[in-house]
């Protein structure tokens, strides 16, 4: 729902549609894994992840554990592993895809890897080779004791640096999110061989709370996102656990955490996706609304001493709405995806399958392309990748419609 015009929080849209634009399907998913996450390009080739195994029969998601796959530019896929879940191996791999660090490639699944967590276990990190050879490197046990839920990684000075949903040491007051594990979620470091080391462990108010990005580094410092904390909104107080908006935070190597922002109800909440540096200036998306936000997600640039400024708010029509994967830069440009809005769709929404739209970093919003649904893809979840001036990406829905509303796809856009 678009704010009304003059209302606290409504900006002037500069809204421009592409005049053309050259979208292709590389892949539709139907029996080797659902809903396909962000890609990395290693050597021209992609490779990806799948939450989900799916087979014939099983609906749109599906069952099973999900899958690590590899794609061409032309769309020539390839099945690289089938994660097997349980005690040894983990399960339904994070969104947050997979990282290169000197041709292997590093990942987290959300679940697998013990009996924690209700028995789910509580997720891992492993490594997997590019012909497809996997490792656990480490199974998280959730609660007081570790994190849980593991979401990405980013590699700086060869060790590995990420973020867990859930668990860490739980606040008095609780948080906003339980689910299988206590605790607000944390920042951890892991060695390639193994050794884990919890660096901080979320509170909620005021320092953050369930952390659901990838970090990045930025000249040695990392920079994240809390879904939730901060600041507690109206009628909440810090003793009642309240949910509060999310934060944009920095953290050392040795663990030494500050808040950045906290955001507000009325200036976009729940920061989604990450961040990207662009020349020393944080840019990133809010996704989520609340009863009291205006629709629908914004984009916004943080400079690395907490300077904040709103330069694109999302309408939810044909501009877009709710941007969830997060931003990345090309030639000084912005690239990103929204979950819902655009001009058409097939599976049955009434807000939109989404869109690829571009923002320069003074806040022009463009229009690349609106998915439409069955069969061409819907909903993407994932941050771009950019190979030759072609943009890359997944949808978590639409494809094939032997698929009900489809397993997802793999497409590719030029810019």
């Amino acid at each position: 729902m678009q704010p009304p015009i003059g209302a606290p929080g409504a900006m002037a849209h500069a809204i421009a549609h592409a005049s053309s634009s050259s979208y292709q399907v590389l892949h539709r998913f139907l029996r080797h894994g659902s809903v396909p996450q962000a890609l990395v390009n290693v050597d021209g080739i992609l490779y990806g992840t799948t939450a989900y195994t799916r087979g014939p029969g099983q609906g749109h998601h599906g069952r099973g554990n999900g899958t690590v796959f590899t794609i061409s530019t032309t769309g020539v896929k390839k099945l690289l592993y089938n994660f097997k879940g349980g005690v040894s191996d983990g399960a339904n791999p994070s969104p947050g895809g997979l990282i290169d660090v000197n041709g292997t490639l590093y990942g987290t699944t959300y679940s697998g890897g013990g009996t924690g967590c209700h028995g789910l276990g509580c997720g891992t990190v492993y490594s997997i080779s590019t012909s497809g050879s996997e490792k656990v490197l480490y199974s998280f046990k959730g609660g007081s004791e570790d994190g849980a839920l593991p979401y990405g990684l980013v590699e700086m000075n060869g060790t590995l640096y990420g973020t867990t949903v859930l668990g860490g040491t739980a606040p008095p007051s609780g948080c906003s999110i339980t689910g299988n594990s206590p605790g607000c979620g944390t920042v951890f470091s892991l060695s390639t061989s193994g050794s884990e080391k919890i660096l901080h462990a979320f509170q909620g108010v005021p320092d953050g709370a369930n952390p659901q990005s990838a970090l990045i580094d930025v000249n040695g410092t990392l920079y994240g996102i809390t879904y939730d904390g901060g600041t507690c909104g109206k009628g909440s107080s810090k003793s009642s656990g309240c949910n509060s908006f999310g934060t944009v935070y920095s953290i050392t190597a040795s663990g030494s955490e500050r808040v950045l922002h906290r955001f507000k109800y009325d200036s976009g909440p729940f920061p989604t996706g990450g961040l990207v540096d662009v020349g020393g200036m944080l840019y990133g998306t809010t996704g989520g609304t609340s009863t009291f936000s205006p629709c629908c997600g914004t984009v916004y640039r943080l400079g690395t001493n907490g300077a904040y400024k709103r330069l694109y708010s999302f309408t939810g029509g044909s501009d877009g709405g709710f941007p969830f994967g997060g931003l990345m830069s090309a030639n000084g440009v912005l690239y990103g995806t929204t979950l819902n809005g655009g001009v058409g769709c097939t599976t049955g929404s009434k807000s939109g399958c989404g869109t690829i739209f571009s923002v320069t970093t003074s806040g022009k919003e463009t229009v690349l392309y609106s998915f439409l649904g069955v069969p061409n893809g819907a909903h993407p979840i994932a941050t771009l990748t950019d190979v030759k001036h072609r943009l890359f990406g997944t949808t978590a829905v639409g494809g094939n419609p032997a698929c009900e509303i489809g397993c997802g796809t793999v497409f590719a856009l030029s810019i």
